[in-house]
């Protein structure tokens, strides 16, 4: 379970996000990488994981209903423009979530 610190900042966080928001987060792998990510998922009421080969990338969302695939594209195809992180594709990661 979360602990109280953890439980406050996630709910601090959450405060801070606009309707229809996310949070991403950087999850180096390690030996309770697991717990890290069930606590983030226990948090929010959608996370979307994206693995990557040395870490995690997951985003949190306050909102109830999952994200459309085509919504999580648009989104990743304007992270990349609005970031250009040299080899890193958001848009290509959005394809591990789709259904």
């Amino acid at each position: 379970p979360l602990d109280q610190r953890t439980r406050q900042f996630y709910k601090a966080l959450q405060t801070k996000l606009n309707p229809g928001g996310l949070v991403a987060f950087n999850v180096n792998r390690h030996a309770r990488d697991a717990e890290d990510l069930r606590n983030i998922s226990a948090a929010f009421a959608q996370t979307y994981v994206f693995p990557l080969s040395h870490q995690y990338v997951v985003l949190g969302s306050t909102d109830a209903p999952r994200i459309a695939d085509a919504e999580l594209e648009r989104r990743g195809r304007e992270l990349d423009r609005q970031f250009n992180v040299p080899g890193i594709s958001f848009h290509a990661v959005s394809k591990f979530l789709q259904r």
